[in-house]
């Protein structure tokens, strides 16, 4: 019966485990895409001087290309 209880206990703490990483996995992928379409945004220069640009441009993903960018 304590064989039961301890697979019953670990496949709970699996399932659990399970959920919370495939929903970090689909948020990430959510912020990635948005990543993409920001920097798709900025690319095309539709925003130019505009409020959004300003928003745009203070994402994280775009001030690292930027820096890169500069180094390379």
């Amino acid at each position: 019966m304590k064989k039961l209880e301890h697979k019953a206990k670990f496949l709970r703490e699996f399932w659990t485990s399970f959920e919370l990483d495939k929903k970090d996995m689909e948020l990430s992928r959510e912020e990635l895409l948005a990543e993409r379409v920001a920097l798709s945004v900025i690319r095309s220069g539709e925003t130019k001087g505009t409020q959004t640009e300003k928003v745009l441009m203070s994402n994280d993903l775009t001030s690292m290309a930027a820096t890169l960018r500069q180094l390379v």
